[in-house]
């Protein structure tokens, strides 16, 4: 599955961890502040 975002995201920081059957993503914006994206 392949996730479109509207806008530019910090590669450096952002992060994927899967566990108990749900999939996190930490996809913080570039620049401030950071924003946290759910997934659902």
């Amino acid at each position: 599955r392949v996730l479109r975002l509207p806008q530019q995201i910090d590669a450096a920081s952002a992060r994927a961890e899967y566990r108990h059957g749900v999939l996190e993503l930490v996809l913080p914006k570039a620049g401030p502040p950071p924003a946290l994206v759910p997934v659902r």
